[in-house]
């Protein structure tokens, strides 16, 4: 009897099994591949290979969009330029530390999508800012590629940031969009 139920238990986790791989073989086929953000403006390319010292530090401009700021900021971030990091933050948190930096080789930007005024309003604590002109809110994916140092600190290759939002504030009418809170 027992050798029966057990190959009976047997028998239903490799059906749970095969089922599994055909469920991720379907899902794998049918799902939409995933698009990536689309390229930066101008002002932001930079490529992987250059070190903040060759970057010329640009705070984004009154005509960029709140989703220039974040690219801008994650082309900075992916030169590993904590000045032009801060570039794109509000002038009260210019100062931001970004202890990470030296543990990471590249950052790759996956999604950047503004979300609705009302979402943008509604997230938003006066407290981070007060008096904003306007208010925006920017939802991002990304990855972190880790250096050597960098594994060996978090113990894995690569982190994952799904959804991380980037609440920003044009802090004049007429001036640009910076960074001033950020998070899930």
């Amino acid at each position: 009897m027992q050798r029966k139920t057990l190959m009976l238990v047997l028998m239903i986790a490799a059906a749970v099994i095969a089922l599994a791989l055909v469920a991720v073989v379907i899902w794998q086929t049918v799902a939409p591949p995933r698009t990536p953000a689309p390229e930066a403006p101008a002002q932001t390319a930079q490529t992987q290979a250059e070190t903040p010292a060759q970057i010329a530090i640009t705070p984004p401009d009154a005509s960029a969009t709140a989703e220039d700021t974040v690219r801008l900021y994650f082309t900075y971030w992916n030169a590993r330029s904590a000045e032009g990091m801060n570039a794109c933050r509000v002038a009260a948190d210019a100062g931001h530390v970004y202890d990470d930096l030296q543990y990471e080789a590249a950052v790759e930007l996956l999604r950047c999508e503004a979300q609705s005024d009302e979402l943008a309003f509604t997230g938003f604590n006066a407290e981070w800012y007060q008096n904003a002109a306007d208010v925006a809110y920017v939802l991002t994916d990304y990855t972190v590629r880790y250096n050597e140092a960098g594994k060996a600190f978090f113990l894995r290759d690569t982190s994952d940031r799904a959804e991380y939002g980037y609440w920003l504030v044009k802090e004049t009418a007429d001036g640009g969009w910076r960074i001033v809170m950020e998070g899930y």
